[in-house]
C-alpha cells in the first residue's frame, strides 16, 4: 500500500541583494539571498542595500517586510499592490506608496 505525504511549504528569509542601481522585485532571482522571488510564505528584509532601489512592478504579497538600516528604497509602481500577511516594518529607507493599495496584515 503507497502512502501520499504533503510536504509542509517552509517559510524563507529573503534579503535583497542588489547594491545598487535599479531592479524590479520579481526580476530576478538573483538579487534574493534565498534563491527565489519571495511570496507570501517569506519574510522579506531590505538591509544594507546601500542605494539599490526595488520596484514592485506586480501585486505582490509576502509574509512580513522589514526595511532595515541601509535599506535603500522600495517603490510600489502606479496599479500594483503590496499585502504583508505579518508585519510590515520601517526602521530605516525610504517606502515610496503607490496609488494602490498597501494591505498590513492580512
Amino acid at each position: 500500500m503507497g502512502f501520499l505525504t504533503a510536504e509542509a511549504a517552509h517559510a524563507l528569509s529573503c534579503t535583497w541583494t542588489r547594491s545598487a542601481g535599479s531592479a524590479n522585485f520579481n526580476a530576478s532571482t538573483t538579487y534574493w539571498s534565498c534563491a527565489v522571488i519571495p511570496d507570501s510564505d517569506d519574510d522579506v528584509i531590505f538591509s544594507s542595500s546601500g542605494t539599490s532601489t526595488c520596484t514592485i512592478t506586480s501585486s505582490v504579497t509576502v509574509n512580513s517586510l522589514t526595511m532595515n538600516s541601509g535599506a535603500g528604497t522600495v517603490t510600489q509602481n502606479s496599479g500594483d499592490s503590496l499585502t504583508t500577511l505579518g508585519n510590515f516594518t520601517i526602521n530605516s529607507g525610504t517606502f515610496n506608496g503607490g496609488d494602490t493599495k498597501t494591505v498590513i496584515g492580512g
